[in-house]
């Protein structure tokens, strides 16, 4: 970085011209020199001026302030007035970040990356990625904490930054709206800004130990003179109301905090982290030390011009990421007017109605509190302090003041209170019912049909809603899984995460895996996903044409994890199952063939049963043994209606076997004609023996 004025290209607060002669000449740097960085900074914050104070406002609500000024209350009179918080924004906004959070918390994979479908092996290869990248990614201790925090500061306030301060921490930074900062106008699809601020706090110890490494690594970006002078001179850093710091003085206020001098009870060195794409598409990465920052918090600051700010300078280096995604990432609570600073969260979008509310409800107390009071009228002012009021057993008695009109007591309106209550948090659900889909206070009012059309679009617009937040958290998990799968990373987790895909995926294939688009999002693993597929599983559940263990595996995802589902479904190739019912129809066959009838129990594999008992049922039909094919084919004509009832009989087979029962049936009834017919003739046969022996022993012949 020059000394100020050494070039002469033009400098103003959004970077330096290109200075470009042809195509093959060498660009000029966006940041020329140390004092147009520190105006780049400057403005930035200062484009974020009522975006800074809207949170504050917001966060003070959040915490707790009172609907009504107190002291102005007091001078007018009425500090007799309830003023109280009832916590309606908080609550209200409380209800987003489970909706945000818990789908990322309960998600099997936090990735969706996958080898093209004709790769060998694509699909196990696919999961063992995905696995094993969740379960690094999860082992972060603070990860929890970090999706939740990410979850209230996107869905409350509107927008937030994940930052990667260099090229191999692949811990993310959250930065709030009041800590990064982007040019005013940035779009929410532009992952490319012009620069990105992020406001960051060092304690003496971390940037001692950020500058030791690089000394023992040969790397000169850190200015160690700079470093030393600024770990030197620390300090609390001190707190003030100006439009910078007052989201934080409000932080304090909550943290109860006996003064609120100094924002954090220990000497940090403050720092401004500048990222400047450049014009070849590279991004530059400035630390500056942030003491001397001046503004009258009015007007746009001008450029902090004087003498040592080159010693402000704690870190340079030139093109250190390819692209401005490498070092940032933004994630919009919605799409507002298109841009970062125009998407609102929940907390924008309720602060008026949230007043209103608060107000509401402290004049519902006070409507309560005045009912059965005495409503008096004394002829001045000044008279108030002459009512006396003498109670015996019999009467009241009022002196110095007379009833004011026909009322003795102001009148009691609770129910009216409670139903626009009730009405002004329905329309706050309302408005924040693409993750708080309102509930019909009277549904007997609505018809079916209304009622599941209303419900059906809510669902709709929520699941739109999360399926933007979880498009946007992809980018985040595919920056941090790009990190960790770096060959030169130093970090042991990187190194570890690393050595592990390398048992199973071929370093081709890691590099496809880590650079993919996140095509797919965090959604196709989330609950939601997982109850639709066990829904459509269980609709083709004994259908030939699926997969049956695959099915059963489905449907167990839906209320379990991998564990639960490797204990109750029966693995692929497993026949114990198989075997076992083939057995006990074995045994079930010796009992039938001595003509012992022998029930048919629901938990039976019907189909195997079937299968098992077929070849000895078709022989003893066959040997035209009534009394024991009819025992057998009971039995199995009791299988087939239960297999038909639980679905387990193939479709294509049920026809074919409801035909071989009728068959066996008719088999049986002709055995039966014949045994008659047969015995018919035997008995015919007998009675024409027995008249012939009579006669001959009669002598008729």
């Amino acid at each position: 970085m020059s000394e100020p004025g050494s070039n002469a290209v033009l400098q103003d607060s959004v970077g330096s011209s290109p200075d470009l002669r042809d195509v093959s000449s060498t660009p000029e740097r966006v940041i020329s020199n140390i004092d147009q960085a520190f105006s780049i900074c400057e403005s930035m914050v200062y484009d974020a001026k009522k975006l800074i104070l809207n949170a504050a406002r917001i966060t003070a609500k959040l915490n707790g302030e009172r609907p009504y000024n107190q002291a102005r209350l007091k001078a007018a009179a009425k500090d007799y007035k309830t003023n109280i918080s009832t916590g309606f924004l908080a609550t209200e906004c409380l209800k987003i970040q489970p909706r945000l959070h818990m789908p990322i918390k309960t998600a099997k994979y936090l990735t969706s990356a996958s080898l093209p479908l004709d790769w060998p092996d694509s699909a196990a290869k696919s999961d063992f990625f995905r696995q094993v990248t969740t379960d690094t990614i999860r082992s972060w201790s603070k990860f929890n904490f970090y999706t939740r925090g990410l979850a209230r500061e996107v869905g409350v306030f509107g927008y937030a930054f994940n930052v990667f301060f260099d090229e191999y921490e692949w811990r993310p930074t959250l930065m709030r709206m009041d800590k990064g900062f982007v040019p005013q106008g940035t779009e929410v699809m532009d992952t490319e800004p012009a620069f990105f601020l992020a406001k960051y706090d060092y304690t003496p110890s971390e940037l001692f130990n950020q500058l030791k490494f690089a000394v023992d690594s040969g790397r000169t970006e850190w200015k160690k003179d700079n470093v030393i002078r600024a770990i030197n001179t620390a300090m609390p850093p001190p707190i003030d109301a100006s439009y910078p710091n007052v989201r934080t003085y409000e932080d304090m206020v909550r943290q109860s905090v006996w003064g609120f001098r100094y924002s954090k009870g220990q000497k940090l060195i403050r720092t401004w982290h500048l990222f400047a794409k450049e014009v070849t598409g590279k991004v530059s990465h400035y630390i500056l030390r942030a003491e001397g920052y001046a503004s009258d918090g009015n007007n746009p600051p001008n450029p902090s011009i004087q003498e040592g700010n080159n010693a402000r300078l704690l870190y340079e280096n030139l093109d250190q990421f390819d692209t401005m995604a490498d070092a940032v990432n933004t994630i919009v609570f919605q799409f507002g007017d298109g841009t970062v600073h125009g998407s609102w969260g929940a907390a924008q979008i309720l602060y008026d109605l949230s007043g209103v509310v608060e107000k509401i409800r402290c004049d519902s107390v006070d409507n309560m509190r005045m009912t059965n009071k005495m409503k008096l009228q004394v002829p001045e002012a000044k008279n108030v302090n002459d009512v006396k009021m003498t109670v015996n057993d019999t009467m009241m008695i009022v002196s110095g003041a007379q009833f004011a009109g026909n009322q003795a007591s102001m009148p009691q309106d609770i129910q009216s209170y409670e139903l626009l209550d009730q009405k002004l948090t329905q329309i706050a659900q309302q408005r924040i019912g693409a993750f708080v889909p309102p509930i019909p206070l009277q549904p007997s009012d609505i018809k079916a049909a209304q009622i599941n059309a209303a419900l059906s679009k809510e669902h709709e617009l929520q699941e739109d809603s999360l399926e933007n937040w979880l498009s946007q958290f992809a980018w985040l998990i595919r920056a941090m899984t790009r990190r960790l799968a770096r060959p030169d990373s130093p970090d042991p987790v990187a190194q570890s995460y690393r050595n592990t895909l390398l048992q199973k995926l071929s370093e081709e294939e890691i590099d496809y895996l880590c650079n993919q688009a996140p095509v797919v999002s965090i959604m196709e693993f989330t609950e939601y996903r997982a109850q639709q597929r066990a829904m459509f599983a269980a609709s083709v559940k004994g259908d030939p044409l699926f997969r049956q263990t695959q099915v059963a595996r489905v449907m167990a995802a839906g209320v379990g994890d991998e564990r639960f589902v490797n204990e109750i479904v029966v693995p692929d190739g497993d026949q114990s199952d198989v075997m076992e019912a083939q057995r006990q129809q074995l045994t079930e066959n010796a009992a039938l063939a001595i003509g012992q009838s022998v029930p048919v129990i629901p938990k039976d594999n019907d189909w195997v049963h079937m299968q098992t008992m077929k070849p000895g049922l078709d022989q003893v039909v066959k040997s035209g043994n009534v009394p024991l094919a009819q025992v057998a084919l009971e039995h199995y004509t009791g299988h087939y209606s239960q297999g038909v009832a639980k679905k387990q009989i193939p479709p294509d087979k049920i026809n074919e076997e409801k035909s071989i029962i009728a068959l066996y049936a008719r088999m049986l009834e002709e055995v039966q004609k014949r045994a008659a017919i047969q015995q018919q003739h035997q008995q015919a046969s007998a009675q024409a023996d027995q008249v012939a022996q009579h006669l001959v022993q009669s002598g008729a012949v």
